[in-house]
């Protein structure tokens, strides 16, 4: 897999930390949430893409260190978690650095979301908290955004199709950007535009000046779940980081939907 894992050496979000453990192996991790819904049952599953790294700078023939990836979510009115998941993750000096993913079905909607990534032995663990807004599930809705690039990140399937997933929503820009997505409808619909703004961010401030608009004329929407899947060209967007505002609206622009995601490019 080429994965986003090289940007672990480079680029560092605000909730990623470099902690140094007892036996001077640095760990790096990164993580991201996605909501999204399983074609063949119609049920909210989450995915969670992940990063890690070791530096493994006192190697020995053939070290190793064993991480957990967990999942919890939880409603702000309870304290207990509403569904949980968990992958194990074993790092060698000759392969230190993984991508992958963790998935789990959502029975319930919560409001909070925890990923944690934790060691045993020596003591080490991050944490990444998401509040999210539940997906709506009415007569029209769409899920999460997914923001990833092609040969990147690591390839997630759904259903019968591809999805690239991007940990922390970081992609380089040689290429194209993949936004991917679900709508959910109870009918067929034809004459809808989908709208993309993408918005500068700098220092947590957006910067509506700075913002570049791409519009889509769509042919038709299907009844049930649909992926739809954008490809947008880096050489539109000159910053580093954006914040996407996707919305799906009729021909006379009645708006049907939107959801929002950050996007952070790296040159």
């Amino acid at each position: 897999m080429i994965v986003a894992l090289a940007l672990l050496a480079q680029v560092y979000t605000p909730s990623t930390r470099v902690v140094l453990v007892p036996i001077n192996h640095p760990v790096r991790a990164l993580a991201q949430l996605h909501r999204l819904w399983d074609p063949s049952t119609g049920r909210q599953v989450a995915v969670i893409p992940f990063a890690l790294a070791v530096n493994f700078s006192v190697q020995r023939r053939r070290d190793s260190v064993t991480f957990r990836v967990g999942l919890t979510g939880a409603q702000r009115t309870r304290t207990s978690p509403d569904s949980a998941a968990a992958r194990t993750v074993v790092l060698y000096t000759e392969a230190a650095r993984q991508t992958g993913a963790l998935s789990h079905p959502i029975s319930d909607h919560p409001e909070r979301w925890t990923v944690k990534v934790s060691r045993e032995s020596p003591p080490w663990k991050e944490r990444f908290e998401f509040a999210v807004v539940p997906l709506v599930e009415g007569a029209f809705a769409i899920s999460d955004l997914v923001v990833g690039a092609a040969g990147q990140g690591t390839p997630w399937p759904l259903g019968r199709d591809t999805v690239a997933l991007a940990p922390r929503q970081i992609v380089f820009t040689t290429g194209s950007i993949q936004v991917s997505y679900q709508l959910r409808s109870e009918r067929a619909r034809s004459g809808l535009q989908t709208i993309f703004v993408f918005t500068r961010v700098i220092d947590d401030a957006d910067l509506a000046d700075r913002s570049t608009t791409i519009r889509f004329k769509d042919a038709s929407v299907p009844k049930g779940i649909s992926l739809q899947q954008r490809d947008i060209a880096a050489a539109q967007l000159s910053g580093s980081r954006y914040r996407l505002d996707v919305s799906i609206a009729t021909e006379d622009g009645t708006l049907l939907a939107s959801r929002s995601g950050m996007l952070e490019l790296v040159r």
